[in-house]
């Protein structure tokens, strides 16, 4: 027995636990009205936030990357390579990277951050709502040491062009509009304020990878199209004017840098020209210098034919080498000295070499003075033709620089939408009517899955409980688990009514079909019972023991049997609220022996039933019950009525039931529907029967009809159903 008990805890701890669909769906449809009510509630909140949100703008530009036919062929060739990436990467990449990045915040002042003090949550929103007058401020440059780098400052408005800069509460810089302010090491330059008296502002410097950061996170960069070569820069923000000027700004540097990359070359060359010509030129003069002298010394100045035709031929030979020499540093860039261009460039150097070294050795024959000034003047005019030729590849590498145009050019400079992309009403109010929907399922799951009470007459059966009566929560049923509040005491000694008896309020009520199905099984019940005595009671407080006790004596009351309501929990007994008698004489005024029993015997407005409330509050309830008067007076009630219906205190709490128990005939157990649970029930009997009582079955009181327990797998068919009374009015 004890294991097929415990096995069917297990199995109610598992269902439990578990949330099938179906339950789910149920559960959502009891509590539709909080469903309802958060959606609502949430999307309300979310036009609030609407309306008081900070619009965001997007703003985009797109420039376009140009391939020619040499590139295009190896970007189709490496596109069929499996791990080949977009073209567009590498130049998304350059956009993004700190090269030009860099120039842009430092262009901009991006490393500079300021905020206007509003009030928090809807102070900004308030005054975009409001139009009050914006204000402005522009700083030009801000300076801190490096301890205070992203470190908030106060900038305070003091006086129309005059401003201080704080920090910690501490004055660091007192300045004037459109003048550097230094102290403290602290630098700064507002270059424009248009504020009221007494606006603070914060202010702060960043680092610039900080800022760098900050930038790219917010900085979109993709294809327009595929393999169309446009990429489109999108940046998203509260201030249009700003993000356009980023936004050109990111674009120029993108295509400068792009420029400056492919006149490189000649930028290279440029920079050494400068530094050899003036070395050229010093050696051009020496060498002047020196024919000079020795022309004065040797008093030689014209030189015949043969030597002229011999220093022209030489100095064509010099400038071809050096010609040579210019191409080969050319080539050697392009081709291998194994290609057929290079080698036919140095088979031209050897000859020309060759041809030089036999004009030497006819030099080496004429006379010493002719040999020197043919050496001195081929000096001159070699090294001037050097000269000459470097200033005019100076000038064509100028000019390629200039001319360079790059691959890379703007299409389309920034511009800004007009209508902000944030927030958006429509995509507000459905996030908001999700959120509230998840929130308010979120709870009903909690809910759901914290609720341990009994839901169903089936989970008593499976632990051998025998149910005698499903009884549906009434609805003019509020007070049933209430505290009993004594009203105030009338002239005849007669209490204000708190509740009512609901058999004589509404006799066609469903809970009163409920007890009137009961009081047929109680009339099979008690057949071979000792008496008729029927003790009602509970596992804990709050189950509806009184509400059934005072209901199921009105209900059998009005079938013509004499019954005896006896309300035997006299520490918190209510069964005097529901007929208005007087509290304070009563069952334990009889058991003290201070009353007799004619004396407290209360008649109601059901012929048929009586009521003894519970008296006083005595010290020792217990005891009373045990005494001698207790057992008289029931086997008075027993001999003079036809059923005695004692309501008594919770098993759990006190010992009152167990006491009573071994007296009366018949003992049933009132559970309350989801509040009660199977192993309360369980303990109450076993306790009970350790006492010598023997409980007959359960009531399972305040049923709620739910979704929840109907669309769930683990449905139990002890559900009630309405079958009410046909009233039908005759006419004369």
């Amino acid at each position: 027995m004890s294991e097929k008990k415990d096995a069917g805890f297990a199995k109610m701890e598992t269902n439990a636990n578990s949330l099938d669909l179906g339950r789910l769906y149920g559960a959502i449809l009891d509590d539709r009205r909080l469903v309802i009510i958060t959606v609502v509630v949430m999307m309300l909140l979310g036009v609030v936030f609407y309306f008081f949100a900070t619009p965001i703008y997007s703003t985009d530009a797109m420039v376009q990357v140009e391939t020619n036919a040499g590139s295009a062929l190896i970007n189709d060739l490496s596109r069929l390579l499996p791990d080949s990436q977009p073209k567009s990467d590498a130049q998304i990449k350059m956009i993004k990277s700190k090269l030009v990045q860099f120039k842009t915040i430092q262009e901009l002042n991006l490393d500079i951050e300021q905020e206007e003090h509003f009030y928090p949550l809807f102070g900004k929103g308030w005054a975009r709502l409001t139009h009050q007058p914006h204000n402005m401020l522009e700083i030009g440059h801000l300076q801190v040491p490096d301890t205070m780098l992203g470190q908030w400052l106060t900038f305070t408005v003091t006086g129309p062009k005059t401003f201080q800069l704080s920090f910690d509460g501490r004055p660091l810089v007192n300045g004037t509009v459109g003048q550097p302010a230094t102290a403290d090491g602290v630098s700064i330059t507002v270059d424009n304020l248009q504020a009221k008296d007494n606006t603070v502002y914060t202010v702060r410097k960043l680092p610039i990878r900080d800022a760098y950061d900050k930038l790219v996170a917010g900085l979109s960069v993709a294809d327009a199209g595929v393999d169309t070569g446009m990429l489109e820069m999108t940046l998203k923000g509260e201030n249009p004017l700003r993000d356009q000027k980023v936004l050109n700004s990111i674009a120029n540097n993108y295509v400068l840098q792009n420029v400056q990359r492919n006149s490189q070359e000649a930028a290279n060359s440029l920079e050494f020209l400068k530094q050899q010509l003036p070395l050229v030129h010093e050696e051009l003069d020496r060498s002047e210098d020196k024919l000079n002298a020795f022309r004065q010394k040797s008093d030689s100045v014209d030189m015949s034919l043969e030597i002229r035709s011999a220093l022209d031929t030489m100095v064509n030979l010099d400038n071809s080498l050096n010609e040579l020499t210019f191409k080969e540093a050319e080539i050697s860039q392009l081709y291998t000295p194994e290609h057929p261009t290079y080698r036919a460039l140095l088979e031209k150097r050897k000859i020309l070499e060759d041809e030089k070294t036999a004009l030497n050795k006819k030099i080496s024959s004429l006379p010493n003075t002719q040999q020197e000034l043919l050496r001195l003047n081929r000096n001159v005019d070699s090294e001037q033709e050097i000269f000459m030729q470097l200033l005019r590849k100076q000038q064509e590498l100028s000019i390629n620089k200039a001319s360079t145009v790059g691959d890379v050019r703007i299409v389309d400079y920034a511009t800004s939408e007009v209508a902000p992309v944030f927030p958006k009403l429509s995509l507000i109010e459905a996030f908001a009517a999700i959120l509230g929907l998840l929130l308010a399922v979120t709870f009903i799951v909690m809910k759901i899955m914290m609720r341990r009470g009994i839901e169903g007459a089936r989970e008593l059966e499976e632990q051998g409980i025998t149910v005698y009566a499903n009884v549906p929560f009434a609805s003019n049923q509020s007070r049933l688990a209430s505290i009993p509040i004594l009203g105030n005491l009338s002239k005849n000694n007669k209490a204000k009514k708190s509740r009512e008896v609901l058999a004589i309020t509404d006799p066609a009520d469903l809970t009163v079909e409920s007890l009137r199905s009961l009081r047929t099984s109680l009339h099979f019940a008690m057949i071979e019972a000792k008496n008729d005595i029927l003790m009602i009671t509970g596992a804990v407080p709050q189950a509806g023991k009184s509400f059934i006790s005072v209901n199921l004596a009105a209900v059998i009351a009005l079938t013509g049997k004499k019954v005896l309501l006896i309300d035997a929990d006299m520490r918190r007994g209510s069964a005097h609220e529901y007929f208005g008698f007087n509290p304070r004489k009563g069952l334990s005024s009889v058991l003290a022996g201070q009353q007799t029993v004619s004396e407290v015997i209360h008649e109601t407005e059901i012929p048929e039933l009586q009521v003894i409330t519970r008296g006083r509050t005595p010290p020792n309830p217990a005891e009373l019950l045990t005494s001698k008067r207790f057992e008289d007076l029931l086997e008075w009630a027993n001999q003079n009525y036809d059923l005695v219906v004692i309501d008594t205190p919770p098993v759990l709490s006190v010992t009152d039931a167990s006491i009573i128990g071994q007296i009366v005939g018949t003992t049933m157990m009132v559970a309350r529907f989801e509040l009660n649970t199977v192993k309360e029930v369980e303990v109450s009997i076993k306790r009970l029967e350790q006492s010598g009582v023997n409980v007959k079955g359960c009531i399972l009181n305040a049923i709620v009809r739910r979704s929840a327990n109907y669309y769930s797998q683990n449905y139990s068919y002890d559900a009630f159903y309405t079958y009410e009374y046909k009233r039908h009015i005759d006419k004369d």
